[in-house]
């Protein structure tokens, strides 16, 4: 994965950042120091907690868990390098989930057009659904405003969090995965403010393993 991640960041850099890198660099640094800094990350849910039974495009989590065990991944939207090479990675072992009786869903901000065009241009068979305004990532703390600055920045980039969430609310969620158990129960969460950290397949599938 750390591969894939670094061509997809020398790309983005390529056709997305052009000059001015390092004072973007900078900035978005900052902006995700102060956000480790104000303690968001201490309101997640987390492993050994039962996971809130939210409803999911009209299905609670404690339905789908009758199906067997959720792992559900977070991700900010499909402009995302960092979130596609996870995503990817995660298609890249559908299957085994599968084999292991394991749900896969991802969730993002992002409006149904924009989830359709990120399933159909990254080629994945995963389930990916909207959570329009933040009506199921809010309950799970995730979600934070967005700097001015960075805004700015983003639209400098053509990045337009109003067009792609059809809202202008300004916001956007930690990336984050979490596995869920059919007792409800978190068995792995993984998020980190830091949203070039993810969640690493290797642990996910030893807990797995670990599941009754």
């Amino acid at each position: 994965m750390k591969n894939l991640i670094l061509i997809v960041i020398i790309l983005f850099g390529q056709n997305v950042f052009g000059s001015g890198i390092e004072d973007r660099k900078t900035l978005f640094q900052g902006a995700t120091e102060r956000l480790k800094d104000s303690g968001i990350e201490k309101k997640i849910p987390k492993q050994g907690e039962s996971f809130p039974n939210v409803t999911i495009k009209g299905v609670s989590v404690s339905d789908r868990l009758k199906q067997g065990p959720l792992l559900l991944t977070v991700y900010r939207g499909g402009w995302c390098p960092y979130c596609m090479a996870q995503l990817k990675e995660i298609e890249s072992r559908l299957q085994d989930f599968k084999n292991k009786k394991v749900q896969v869903l991802a969730i993002s901000p992002e409006t149904d057009k924009e989830v359709s065009k990120t399933k159909k241009k990254n080629n994945l068979s995963i389930e990916l659904v909207s959570d329009l305004n933040y009506q199921v990532l809010r309950k799970l703390n995730l979600v934070f405003k967005v700097e001015d600055k960075v805004l700015t920045e983003y639209n400098k980039m053509g990045l337009d969090l109003s067009q792609s969430q059809g809202n202008n609310n300004g916001e956007l969620p930690i990336p984050a995965t979490f596995l869920i158990d059919q007792k409800g129960i978190i068995v792995y969460s993984f998020a980190d403010a830091d949203y070039t950290k993810r969640a690493k397949l290797e642990d996910i599938f030893f807990q797995i393993k670990e599941l009754k």
